[in-house]
């Protein structure tokens, strides 16, 4: 398997509960302003990819 980062476009309710045990400390609005880019951060993910 290749492992490949992608930026995250949206968030769904899986993602919100991962990073809530990731991050406990931030809030889902943060990511979101990440994703909007509003920060100059970006939300990054791993993904697994066949060879």
């Amino acid at each position: 398997m290749k492992l490949t980062i992608e930026r995250l476009i949206a968030l769904s309710t899986q993602d919100l509960i991962n990073l809530g045990k990731i991050w406990p400390h931030q809030q889902p609005e943060q990511w979101q302003r990440w994703l909007n880019g509003s920060d100059g951060k970006a939300l990054l993910s791993p993904v697994c990819c066949p060879l």
